[in-house]
């Protein structure tokens, strides 16, 4: 079967929880996203006729929304399929299946399928920050949002007070890439226009492309003041309406910003952060911003593309380090003592798990992996963001 995307809520045992949002968001009059829903059981007529109301739409997103994801206790982050970029009849049957498939566990299974939002700016927003229940937290990058919610990148960060909205903003001048839709074919080498400046194709990425950032876009915040106090108005009316906070994930491109998911923020909220200060100036300790509250400690494993997965796949108990992580880490995630990682940010994926989980993790540790080895013991003080060489 299928549904349109605004119709869905009508549906709820069909659909799934994020089809069911959005097309809450859309029934609310809030800039989301309309598109299609198809549920199983399904023909390749239902694909036919989703294809001839929005050819003339592409490049399409075809996202997960299966019954176990987005709920008030589990976010399912990262752990299903996302397609993206995607152009032909021939892309969309194989991205259908292949986001399907990417469910062997619960026998509700949507997907939906949506025209892509061409984003100069994209991010995630809660409206209650994850350590700071009386502030709401927004963080953003240049291009497409899939970097910031895999973990392969460092976002900006905004904090909104939530009685005087003044916003605390963090600076990351080491954005140098980000990842961008390529509606026309574009060599190495060219340039795609925005209204921040020009961004120059210097890989291609599954229909996208990995654009460098120039300084002067480096240099300044990808959002102004008051478009953050815009975004969490919008993110208000979503809490008002689900009466819980949520997490959102929204995109900007050059004309406005659009509402692209939204589902419960998963974790109990912190009403403050312990201080600390970070002990810096010793040799055995490295900092990092945290993701995830919790002290452990225990034996390193390093994974990065180089390093087979199946390496993960013993009983041992470890600390999971990495550089960034990537949807492919998910499940070694879920079995890990504690999280830290070189890049990311505090509302990516793997900080999301890390919380469900109990886990402590932190973030941008810049040097981890280059100052251990596998199967060297590292204390994680994610209460105090430190990492402890033994």
């Amino acid at each position: 079967m299928f549904i349109s995307l605004k119709n869905a809520h009508q549906y709820p045992d069909k659909v799934g929880n994020k089809a069911y949002h959005t097309s809450i968001m859309l029934n609310l009059q809030l800039p989301a996203v309309d598109g299609f829903v198809i549920a199983e059981p399904f023909s390749e007529k239902d694909i036919q006729f989703i294809w001839k109301e929005v050819k003339t739409t592409i490049p399409l997103a075809v996202r997960s929304s299966m019954g176990e994801e987005d709920t008030k206790t589990t976010s399912g982050a990262g752990k299903y399929t996302t397609v993206l970029s995607v152009k032909t009849y021939e892309e969309l049957k194989e991205a259908i299946e292949t986001v399907f498939s990417s469910n062997t566990e619960t026998t509700q299974k949507a997907v939906m399928i949506q025209p892509m939002i061409d984003s100069v700016v994209s991010g995630v927003m809660f409206t209650s920050s994850p350590f700071h229940s009386d502030r709401a937290s927004v963080e953003a990058v240049y291009g497409l949002g899939e970097l910031l919610v895999s973990g392969q990148i460092t976002p900006e960060s905004y904090e909104i007070d939530k009685q005087t909205l003044t916003i605390t903003k963090e600076l990351n001048r080491h954005k140098y890439y980000g990842l961008f839709l390529q509606h026309n074919p574009l060599s190495l080498g060219e340039e795609k226009q925005t209204h921040f400046g020009n961004v120059r194709n210097v890989a291609h990425m599954n229909g996208n492309f990995l654009g460098s950032i120039p300084y002067k876009m480096r240099a300044t915040f990808c959002l102004n003041d008051l478009q953050v106090v815009y975004l969490y108005t919008l993110g208000l009316a979503l809490e008002k309406h689900f009466g819980c906070p949520q997490d959102i994930e929204w995109a900007m491109n050059d004309k406005r910003i659009v509402l692209l998911q939204t589902r419960p923020i998963t974790h109990k909220i912190s009403s403050t952060l312990p201080s600390f200060e970070p002990l810096s100036q010793r040799d055995d300790v490295l900092n990092g911003k945290i993701a995830s509250l919790g002290v452990t400690e225990g034996k390193v494993k390093i994974i990065n593309d180089s390093i087979p997965l199946e390496f993960m796949d013993d009983d041992e108990e470890f600390i999971l380090v990495a550089y960034e992580t990537k949807p492919e880490y998910v499940h070694y995630m879920s079995r890990a003592k504690a999280i830290v990682t070189e890049i990311g940010g505090t509302l990516c994926h793997a900080a999301i798990v890390s919380r469900e989980l109990g886990i402590p993790c932190l973030v941008g540790v810049e040097g981890i992996t280059s100052s251990v080895s596998q199967g060297d013991h590292i204390v994680v003080n994610a209460n105090k963001g430190e990492v402890i060489l033994c």
